[in-house]
């Protein structure tokens, strides 16, 4: 019977390091070889889709397609038995500012909004364009209109690059409030930390779910704890390389104040949030022991 283990969130919060550090560590295989997010389980084809064979190793066979826990239909795809679901999570202003400017400097190269999964595998050419909201599926006669979706990425690619950061975020928010989802380019679309845990544990028990700040795995015990007593692994594993690539991209913008009095529409929604993630760990007893809440708070209340 395999093993299955989901990293479903959060964007921009170390997933692909802890990935890679499953992976390297012999804890997991890839559930597509080589692939971090095929995002399998959120394809319209699902029903008919033919997952591929795992190496016969009882190790767990790994999804870390970051979009999952955002997406219901993925989530009712996903298997109910012998699953666990990982969540990483951040300060919510150091994720906001890392995925600004690695979708500014999309922008800035032209490229196509969030193409992903690319593999040796053909029918794994998987956009999150199915996965996110009614207006980004653009759907005209059950198929996609690529003329809208080329005008729509166009347009935001052009706010995004005339904008500033606190700009970004107050044009998608007033969008949500308009149309009750995202634009494309979202800074904001993998930041709803409540809604993502929400989402999992409507079919997840609790003791299936962990949440996890990266850097508390550097401490060695919890490392081995979260190795023995979350995924039931002998593994010895070695500190996590989980330097955070956003932290290296350059964009023409200095990162600003977090604190300033401007930000403060902003803060309520992110303290907001914050707020309905913790009282959903502790109203479904999940553990806190891997959150660094100090660094999750900062700026927040």
């Amino acid at each position: 019977m395999d093993k299955h283990l989901f990293i479903a969130g959060l964007p921009k919060c170390g997933t692909t390091a802890l990935a890679a550090w499953l992976v390297k560590n012999g804890v997991a295989e890839y559930l597509v070889p080589s692939v971090k997010e095929p995002y399998i389980y959120a394809r319209s084809d699902f029903g008919r889709f033919a997952i591929p064979n795992g190496s016969g190793q009882d190790i767990w066979r790994l999804d870390a397609s970051v979009g999952y826990a955002f997406n219901p239909f993925a989530i009712r795809n996903m298997p109910e038995h012998f699953t666990k679901i990982i969540i990483c999570v951040r300060n919510p202003w150091e994720r906001l500012w890392s995925s600004y400017k690695m979708l500014k400097l999309l922008a800035l190269e032209n490229k196509e909004w969030a193409v992903i999964g690319e593999s040796d595998f053909p029918d794994l050419k998987i956009s999150k364009k199915n996965d996110i909201g009614r207006h980004q599926r653009l759907m005209q006669g059950g198929k996609v209109n690529q003329k809208m979706i080329d005008y729509y990425n166009g347009l935001e690619k052009k706010r995004l690059l005339d904008g500033d950061f606190l700009s970004r975020l107050q044009h998608e928010l007033s969008y949500f409030y308009l149309r009750g989802e995202f634009p494309f380019f979202s800074v904001f679309g993998g930041a709803r930390y409540g809604l993502a845990l929400r989402n999992l544990i409507g079919k997840y028990p609790s003791e299936n779910i962990m949440c996890i700040s990266m850097p508390r795995l550097d401490n060695d015990d919890l490392r081995q704890r979260f190795l023995m007593e979350f995924l039931d692994s002998d593994v010895i594993g070695g500190r996590i390389d989980h330097k955070l690539v956003g932290r290296d991209l350059s964009i023409d913008e200095a990162k600003p104040d977090f604190s300033r009095s401007e930000f403060d529409g902003v803060r309520q929604c992110l303290t907001y949030d914050v707020q309905d993630f913790k009282n959903q760990i502790e109203r479904n007893n999940i553990s806190r022991d891997f959150i660094d809440f100090k660094e999750l708070l900062c700026n927040i209340y």
